[in-house]
């Protein structure tokens, strides 16, 4: 039998090369944090390609298939990372992002500002925002919530390739013959999806009932490589999202009905999110 999936990757990582390749399997054989399954994140709902049958097989159990974590995938998410950890750092350092943060020093947790317990001798980390709704089983984080910029602002912290204009708006890509610094320089607007995410957010912490919950939002880019940035600031508003809510709403009714809903993204034949699903040999399984 010839190797699959993750097998075949790390058999194949170190083949012309000293180092790399070494750190690539090393990469490939970690356990990997799998997000949780049994829940309805913002950013999926937000996403194009956010099947409603996919979902209601994860949030029965059947987790999606792992992606095998590549050496550029690593990279790509590490780099994604440690924008958002820069940005929130120093918007700690200004005692100006709320969230929930925790003292390693006291083993205290808090929601609010880092200064309003951290006295400069403790060792503090940000835990970002719990956004969630019971009813819809929706959870998830925001990258922060943003205090004494003007009125109250939610965070989201995107970094920006020439992948994800191609992906995200194609016509910029095209008009500007896929030249990264045009492509950038020609983004004016933030893309629908985080829109769509940032909305998703800002609706949560209403129906949590948080006092005071941003009503704009603060989408934030940086161009990868480049280190140039650009904001955009968006009005709370359920336009573009209601129907997410009103689609998460129908796949929790279907999981009550125990009939899995149509693929929305390809019909009766499925996407390759949830082809993969069948019935019969899940009903199997679980048994």
């Amino acid at each position: 039998m010839k190797p699959t999936g993750a097998l075949k990757a790390f058999l194949a990582a170190d083949k012309g090369t000293r180092v790399i390749g070494k750190v690539e399997k090393h990469i490939i054989s970690k356990p990997r944090d799998f997000r949780a399954s049994d829940v309805i994140h913002p950013s999926e709902m937000a996403s194009a390609s956010w099947c409603h049958r996919a979902q209601y097989f994860w949030l029965k159990g059947h987790a999606p298939k792992p992606e095998v974590m590549s050496l550029r995938k690593a990279s790509i998410f590490g780099t994604g990372h440690a924008t958002h950890d820069l940005w929130q750092t120093w918007f700690k350092e200004m005692n100006q992002i709320k969230g929930l943060w925790y003292c390693y020093t006291h083993d205290l947790e808090w929601f609010g500002l880092n200064g309003d317990h951290e006295d400069g001798n403790c060792k503090t980390k940000y835990n970002e925002v719990p956004v969630f709704f019971d009813p819809l089983r929706i959870s998830g984080k925001a990258d922060g919530w943003l205090v004494n910029f003007g009125e109250p602002l939610l965070l989201e912290v995107k970094t920006i390739g020439e992948g994800s204009i191609r992906w995200y708006a194609p016509d910029i890509a095209y008009a500007n013959d896929n030249d990264f610094k045009k492509m950038w320089a020609n983004t004016n607007a933030p893309f629908l999806e985080h829109i769509h995410q940032a909305q998703i957010y800002m609706k949560l912490l209403e129906l949590m009932g948080q006092p005071n919950a941003p009503q704009e939002a603060l989408i934030l880019y940086e161009a990868k490589g480049l280190h140039e940035h650009k904001e955009f600031v968006i009005q709370k508003s359920d336009w573009g999202i209601a129907e997410l809510f009103e689609a998460a709403a129908n796949i929790i009714s279907a999981i009550d009905r125990g009939a899995p809903p149509q693929c929305n993204i390809n019909g009766t034949e499925g996407c390759g999110k949830c082809s993969h699903y069948v019935e019969e040999k899940l009903e199997r399984i679980s048994n």
